[in-house]
């Protein structure tokens, strides 16, 4: 429950941003590249691995980009 409410605020969040101009697409188009490079492979993959990389998208969708943790979590899943 607590983390469903997060994820709905730093939704909220995300658009307040864009819509003062302070949230660049660049994040939103980076995280619809990895979404999009891991659909086709989610099917094939084990249960825990698609569990992690989800926890993974999730957490790089709402970290701010100039976060050291931005970069480490964009790297785990580009590797």
């Amino acid at each position: 429950m607590k983390e469903q409410r997060r994820m709905i605020l730093m939704e909220q969040l995300k658009s307040i941003k864009r819509e003062l101009g302070l949230e660049r697409d660049d994040k939103a188009a980076l995280i619809g590249r990895f979404q999009s490079r891991w659909e086709p492979r989610k099917p094939f993959a084990p249960e825990d691995v698609s569990r992690v990389v989800q926890e993974e998208l999730d957490k790089l969708a709402g970290l701010e980009p100039v976060s050291p943790e931005f970069n480490v979590t964009r790297n785990y899943l580009d590797w």
